[in-house]
């Protein structure tokens, strides 16, 4: 789809097992090629980070058939569902910076200083890995089945970030635009289903590159709460909080985020039961036949429960062991949190939530 990029992200905990991976494909459409390809990406912006304050992603990406450089503006992340625009530009090998200038005009917002931000470009951080790919064929449209398996390194450090995600992008569809999202959802049910070790990856890699290069929690973004009485935009509300703040925790592991997670996730739950009592009439845009949600809701009220009483049950734990200084028993308590966010299916939560808000709002 050109310029335009819509996909799921979710963390991949079946690392190496391709065979299950294929399985799962071929259950929900037909599976007609695969590839792999090394690629290597190097991530640029001003040293004050200008280009990530506008929501602007640029990189030079190579592998041994290509060299390209891709800029990825102002998106948005619906529950794992990342919409944004993307502008690709063939490059040379040799090519080490990429040139803005190169770029559509229409890319950038309106006086955008290209040549200063040019000349202020460093590099931020090294995203290397292997992708292997699917071409998956289902539900009126082909999807592009991505599995990233490498690492995230910044300049001047020794740490690196492991990465493991399985992306499911839309190439092309016959599926009206207004039904996107309903298409997802269905193919997010598929995963729900299946044995695949999925988790809720809120982040972009650059994202998370971002991050780890600035080592601070210089905002958390936590949004305040509506009343009681906006129980809908409440949920809404903190179901943002709880996606960025399992980010956040994925980063960083520290034990004050774990705490607001868990706080998060608890005030989520108490707010979907409200949410349920209230009886919200919903309908699908354009239609007037009201649509039954109730087993929706249970599934969902269910298993934010689940992952909330856990939460809650290991947050005192791991930052006993964090104050011990005990980095064993902290990374078992993140191996059993890691457990239950897969059990509870976590990955699928916010995108069917925010359909099923969808529904209520129309």
């Amino acid at each position: 789809m050109k310029n335009k990029e819509i996909e799921l992200k979710f963390g991949f905990l079946d690392e190496g097992n391709d065979e299950k991976i294929v399985s799962v494909l071929s259950s929900i459409g037909l599976v007609k090629s695969s590839g792999t390809q090394e690629l290597k990406n190097t991530y640029f912006d001003t040293p004050d980070g200008k280009l990530f304050a506008m929501q602007a992603g640029v990189r030079i990406r190579k592998s041994n058939s290509f060299c390209e450089q891709t800029l990825k503006v102002k998106g948005e992340n619906i529950g794992g569902l990342h919409r944004r625009s993307e502008f690709n530009v063939k490059l040379g090998h040799d090519i080490t910076v990429p040139n803005l200038k190169k770029f559509p005009t229409e890319a950038f917002c309106e006086n955008f200083d290209y040549d200063g931000i040019q000349k202020e470009l460093v590099e931020i951080c090294k995203i290397n890995f292997t992708r292997r790919t699917y071409i998956l064929e289902a539900l009126d449209s082909t999807f592009e089945v991505a599995y990233d398996f490498g690492e995230i390194k910044c300049p001047g450090s020794d740490s690196s970030e492991r990465i493991s995600e399985l992306e499911i992008e839309l190439i092309e569809s016959t599926v009206p635009d207004s039904d996107i999202l309903s298409m997802f959802i269905k193919l997010v049910d598929y995963l729900v289903r299946s044995p695949l070790k999925l988790t809720l990856e809120p982040f972009s890699k650059m994202h998370r590159a971002s991050l780890l290069e600035h080592k601070s929690l210089v905002n958390l973004n936590i949004e305040p709460l509506y009343p009681k009485n906006e129980i809908v935009k409440r949920v809404q509300t903190l179901l943002s909080n709880f996606e960025i703040l399992c980010g956040y925790f994925k980063i960083y592991r520290d034990p004050c985020v774990l705490s607001l997670l868990s706080s998060q996730a608890g005030s989520l739950y108490y707010a979907l039961e409200e949410l349920d009592e209230a009886n919200i009439p919903a309908f699908v845009r354009g239609q007037k036949e009201l649509v039954d949600y109730s087993d929706d809701i249970d599934w969902i009220i269910d298993n934010v429960k689940g992952f909330a009483k856990s939460v809650k049950k290991l947050s005192s734990k791991y930052s006993k062991a964090i104050c011990e200084g005990n980095e064993s028993k902290a990374d078992r308590i993140i191996a059993k949190m890691t457990d239950r966010e897969i059990k509870n299916k976590v990955f699928a939560l916010p995108l069917k939530l925010r359909w099923l808000l969808s529904l209520l709002t129309n």
